[in-house]
């Protein structure tokens, strides 16, 4: 099955991200939106991997991060990747605090037991559109185009299986890690 984990976003988030997909669209930008139902920070994506494999990976994660609390992350821009020089990838951008850094750290420290290799650092991004075509990125104001701040807490991990269609990816929640909360 084709999995990742990532963090769900805010309703607060969300609806910044749907406003500046709607944005991007007016001014040109063409491509698979992401839906709201979608929409997460991508942590880890693991690929094709056996439903076992998975929980096994997502069960030593929760080992990891069981004393961990919920913590705060801002949305704050719109910023693309780019493959040659081509925008691919719009999305809306996270500040990176220290302690979304030790989370992803501890992910892969403890990925590397099941043969997984990931970068050192991650962005932390939520898609907005894989881009198929648009007008110059720099004219419209990426990239980093700074946005108002929105902020939202992370309290939870999820292993999220997802199947592609041709009408765009489904996403199904497997299992979640649960961060601790003030008075809970």
């Amino acid at each position: 099955m084709r999995s990742f984990l990532g963090i769900p976003v805010s309703e607060a988030v969300q609806a910044s991200a749907l406003a500046e997909s709607e944005r991007f669209k007016a001014l040109g930008v063409r491509g698979g939106w992401t839906r709201r139902e979608n929409m997460h920070i991508t942590l880890f994506f693991l690929g094709e991997i056996s439903y076992e494999k998975a929980q096994m990976m997502i069960d030593r994660y929760r080992s990891e991060l069981e004393d961990w609390n919920a913590f705060p992350m801002v949305a704050e821009k719109v910023d693309s990747f780019s493959k040659q020089g081509n925008p691919r990838v719009l999305y809306l951008g996270f500040e990176r605090s220290e302690t979304f850094v030790q989370l992803y750290r501890r992910g892969v420290e403890s990925f590397v037991h099941f043969g997984y290799t990931f970068p050192s650092k991650n962005v932390p991004h939520m898609t907005l559109c894989r881009i198929k075509s648009c007008p110059s990125l720099v004219d419209l104001g990426v990239p980093a185009q700074i946005i108002p701040k929105v902020p939202m807490m992370v309290d939870t991990v999820s292993l999220i299986h997802s199947t592609l269609t041709p009408q765009g990816p489904i996403y199904q929640e497997l299992d979640r890690i649960r961060l601790q909360t003030k008075g809970g």
